[in-house]
């Protein structure tokens, strides 16, 4: 990854991995080899991925099934991955930033695109009191097709 980025997509990669080992100490986790791993392999990707992608990849390495599936669940509790619920039959996630957003999903090529967006939240928030209903949360996923591909494609 760092090659086709240069050292920019490097520091980044390692403050993305940082800043998740940060969060998890400052929420009373330990540091551990394993985790650590698991955060760079997070960190790297630009892309939503699997947990079957995190597995074959950290493997080699020693860790485990186990290990990956716990520090994603540790990981979505915590904020700092979201599911992305596009397939039923497989989730992918993506690395997010702990602060209520949606996501604007690429079907080409996998890009996420966090939004912060007001309006939505205001309408979710008249609709489920227009039908007398109290949300306890949500999620936006929307799909489609970002920028780039839209300029491949014509």
């Amino acid at each position: 990854m760092a090659a086709r980025g240069g050292r920019a997509e490097l520091v980044a990669v390692e403050t993305r991995a940082a800043t998740i080992l940060q969060q998890l100490a400052a929420q009373g986790y330990r540091h551990t080899s394993a985790r650590a791993a698991i955060a760079a392999a997070i960190a790297a990707r630009r892309t939503p991925f699997t947990a079957r992608d995190l597995v074959d990849e950290l493997a080699p390495r020693g860790i485990g099934r186990a290990s990956v599936f716990r520090a994603l669940d540790l990981l979505v509790q915590t904020g700092l991955l979201e599911r992305l619920h596009g397939d039923v039959q497989c989730h992918s996630y993506t690395f997010c930033v702990p602060q209520h957003h949606h996501h604007l999903v690429c079907t080409s090529c996998g890009q996420v695109t966090s939004i912060v967006a007001d309006a939505v939240e205001h309408a979710l928030r008249r609709l489920a009191q227009e039908a007398h209903f109290r949300p306890a949360g949500h999620h936006v996923e929307v799909f489609g097709t970002c920028e780039a591909c839209q300029g491949r494609a014509g």
